[in-house]
């Protein structure tokens, strides 16, 4: 799982790691996105990832080598407008993209946009415990790495989150001791 404070760079981060193992070992990722125009943005990401440039200094036959390069090593799991995307949907789509496209990796960005159906006799821990466990079992049945993109909500203007607050004190801990 990753997570941190918004706007840091968790999905550009990942997506780091998703063309790094495309390119060094020849492997196919699927990225399940539960966004707005999610092959629009993570096309637009890999090609600048893969040009090593901003797209507005690319010409159009590099961008048709970048497109060449993302379609042999990239799929996208996107929802359509019926679909109820959540936490078994998506287990379903990443088994056939494991299946059907030889992923070796499975990319959730983010975990907040999945259509979550807890039942109401269950707490949020029971149901993250639920799904953590879920996805291990999918990695292990399939023998594919599974990267969950947590999302946390905005934080307001001034606002530290608690974990950064424990961080800056053990980081200052660690240093006197």
């Amino acid at each position: 799982v990753v997570t941190g404070i918004p706007g840091q760079g968790k999905t550009t981060f990942v997506n780091d790691i998703a063309c790094r193992v495309a390119e060094k070992h020849n492997w196919t990722v699927a990225i399940a996105s539960f966004e707005q125009h999610p092959q629009a943005d993570h096309r637009r990401a890999l090609r600048e990832w893969y040009l090593e440039r901003p797209l507005q200094h690319c010409l159009p036959q590099d961008l048709e080598r970048a497109d060449k390069w993302i379609d042999e090593h990239f799929v996208f799991i996107v929802p359509s407008e019926d679909d109820f995307a959540n936490l078994e949907w998506t287990l379903d789509k990443c088994a056939t993209a494991v299946i059907r496209y030889g992923a070796r990796v499975v990319i959730i960005d983010p975990w907040n946009e999945l259509d979550h159906d807890r039942p109401p006799d269950m707490s949020l821990t029971e149901y993250t415990g639920k799904a953590i466990k879920a996805f291990k079992g999918l990695a292990r049945r399939l023998d594919v790495h599974v990267i969950v993109v947590a999302h946390p909500t905005k934080l307001t203007s001034g606002e530290i989150p608690r974990d950064r607050k424990s961080t800056r004190l053990n980081s200052s801990h660690t240093a006197e001791s």
